[in-house]
């Protein structure tokens, strides 16, 4: 481009716009394109091996050749995958798409329901139907929670050697990962997790057996607000990451069931991405809003006043992940 044409495209409209919605553009064509890629099995059958155009056809049950090598072109403009002569093989950004279950977790969420909610919002805001993305993809949003567990881990161990539980409540445990650690830390103690998703709750079961701490753990799987009247008296009980499933309005009860199942002495501890007015976590409450049900992020200055009514002490809300909303708040029992 000469430079008169140059000065011509810089005079003709918003340039740093322009620049941002092309760079946002291709973002969005790169998770596309890799999604795509699983979706497909297209990135399975290259896993460890170079295939040809006519291999991976077989394989996924493609019958348009001339579509599938555009595709596997398109891969490889990616860098998930690369073309050595007539083969195509994954490189080690492409492994890492199978091989790390965030990595595969997070293509997976944010070509489908993170992005779906917007392609369907006029939809929905004209009346139509309310999403199920929470009950579809459960088993997704569990192994995305993990990204933020070496924080949640640091307070957890930090609250476990200030109080040494004998006993232990994770109500919605998802995949298990926090209950692992609190049994980790408090060696000697016992521990519950309830989980309403039975394949998270077998995930749970299987991750507290690879940690050694299943003998000393049940998980039940149903609603906690129906189960915690079978659960014994515990010293600590966990809420990460659940509380905005439950209406605002429903909370206070919620608190007050956990309250009549936590020791005097002991405490809760309820960790939660919150209301800020922060770009993730705007566009997360605005997709729990759009779910089946009635769920928001919490306000965590509310939070700790529905805690405060149901009976605890709670501490002041602190973030415990920099530049990330995930909030906790620590309440007392007494």
């Amino acid at each position: 481009m000469d430079v008169r044409t140059s000065i011509k495209v810089l005079r003709s409209g918003d340039v740093r716009g322009r620049l941002a919605a092309v760079r946002d553009g291709r973002a969005a064509i790169r998770l596309a394109t890799v999604a795509a890629g699983l979706h497909t099995g297209v990135l399975e059958v290259l896993a460890g091996r170079a295939a040809t155009v006519e291999e991976v056809a077989g394989q996924v049950g493609a019958t348009d050749r001339d579509l599938l090598r555009a595709f596997l072109e398109t891969l490889v403009t990616t860098k998930v995958a690369a073309r050595r002569g007539d083969r195509y093989e994954l490189t080690r950004r492409g492994d890492a798409v199978l091989e790390d279950r965030m990595v595969r977790a997070t293509y997976t969420a944010f070509s489908d329901f993170h992005t779906g909610l917007y392609r369907d919002l006029g939809t929905q805001l004209a009346g139509g139907p309310s999403r199920d993305d929470v009950s579809r993809q459960a088993p997704v949003i569990a192994e995305l929670s993990e990204a933020m567990q070496p924080f949640t881990d640091a307070l957890l161990r930090e609250v476990v050697a200030d109080l040494r539980p004998g006993s232990v409540l994770d109500i919605g445990c998802g995949a298990g990962r926090q209950l692992a650690t609190l049994l980790t830390a408090a060696p000697a103690a016992r521990g519950v997790g309830i989980e309403l998703d039975p394949e998270s709750a077998d995930l749970a079961r299987r991750h507290l057996d690879d940690h050694g701490v299943a003998d000393r753990v049940d998980v039940l799987t149903g609603d906690a607000r129906e189960l915690l009247d079978t659960v014994e008296p515990v010293d600590l009980a966990l809420l990460a990451n659940v509380v905005y499933y439950v209406p605002v309005d429903e909370r206070v009860d919620l608190f007050r069931a956990v309250h009549g199942r936590v020791r005097p002495g002991g405490a809760v501890v309820v960790v939660s991405t919150a209301l800020l007015d922060d770009p993730f976590s705007r566009h997360f409450d605005l997709l729990l809003r759009a779910q089946q049900g009635r769920m928001e992020l919490p306000d965590m200055q509310m939070l700790a006043g529905q805690l405060a009514e149901a009976g605890f002490v709670p501490g002041e809300p602190r973030r415990i992940a920099y530049g990330d909303p995930l909030t906790a708040v620590v309440a007392d029992r007494p």
